[in-house]
């Protein structure tokens, strides 16, 4: 008798795991963060900069599902996470909308979105191109001029390289007030990342600008973090 039960209970057990997987599954599917997240990673791959915008600001003002929510606060007890707010994606730790960063200096805004260029690449032979497409927008009362520029890459394998220049596209362009500088370059990153692993690096940097009648006040904006994130091989819902 005494084993008959101890089996009775394993299958009642069983049988109430999956009704609350099947429930867990339902929830997040509907859960309107995560519908906004699967949105989002479509708007990334389309390198739709307004979409990502939007769609970040919305997750935002949603909050973090309650599942999620409880992960990132027993993380950041830890001290494992930043304040950022983060989720798993493929089994990674990415920043929603983290291909994008918008960065504040001294009334100068910089916003940078990165994107994955796959015929320029060559992942067999650890070639990875990714574009970045630059704004720089004045919103202070005087002109400012771009005299030099710093990028620091980091890929994966926690390699570091820095990258320093005058000016942007061999010129050192002036913004006006109210006006704004956009551009693109290119990142190639030579990395073998391990099989499945979507984040391959990230950047971060700063430009030199000066303001003043005779351009006399040097001061250094910077431009925050993105990363650099192969798109998701699964299709989108």
């Amino acid at each position: 008798m005494g084993s008959g039960s101890g089996s009775d209970d394993d299958d009642a057990n069983a049988n109430e795991a999956v009704k609350l997987l099947a429930r867990s599954v339902g929830l997040k599917k509907s859960d309107p963060f995560l519908q906004l997240a699967d949105a989002l990673a479509v708007a990334l791959d389309k390198d739709d900069v307004a979409e990502v915008d939007r769609l970040v600001a919305d997750m935002k003002s949603i909050g973090l599902p309650p599942h999620i929510s409880s992960l990132v606060a027993r993380q950041a007890n830890q001290g494992t996470i930043g304040s950022e707010q983060s989720y798993d994606v493929d089994g990674e730790d990415i920043d929603a909308g983290s291909t994008f960063s918008d960065t504040v200096t001294e009334k100068i805004r910089v916003k940078v979105s990165s994107f994955y260029d796959s015929e320029k690449s060559d992942p067999a032979n650890g070639k990875y191109m990714f574009w970045y497409k630059v704004g720089i927008y004045n919103e202070g009362s005087e002109p400012v001029q771009i005299v030099a520029r710093m990028w620091e890459i980091e890929k994966c394998k926690g390699e570091k390289e820095v990258v320093r220049g005058a000016g942007i596209m061999s010129t050192q362009p002036i913004i006006p007030p109210g006006d704004v500088f956009t551009y693109q370059s290119v990142c190639p990153l030579k990395v073998f990342p391990a099989k499945g692993k979507r984040l391959l690096g990230s950047m971060s940097g700063a430009y030199t600008m000066c303001k003043g009648n005779m351009g006399q006040h040097n001061f250094t904006v910077k431009v925050g973090k993105f990363n650099l994130i192969l798109p998701s091989d699964k299709p989108a819902k």
